[in-house]
């Protein structure tokens, strides 16, 4: 949830199958654009910011499965 603070207008959190999402709601009647491209670029911005905050976690070790 901590994610959640830092990134500007995307939520981030877990779906129903344990799944990490990454989205943000519009309102299609405002948007240009600029407000698009802005839209698009903080969505992955949170993408970003959250692959690399649980990246270590989704490793697995060298000698994992044998």
């Amino acid at each position: 949830m901590k994610f959640n603070h830092r990134v500007d207008r995307v939520k981030i959190g877990l779906d129903d199958d344990g799944d990490t999402f990454v989205r943000v709601d519009l309102s299609l009647r405002v948007l240009d654009a600029q407000e698009f491209k802005l839209n698009v670029e903080q969505v992955a911005a949170g993408a970003d910011e959250v692959f690399a905050g649980i990246q270590t976690f989704l490793k697995l070790p060298k000698n994992a499965g044998r």
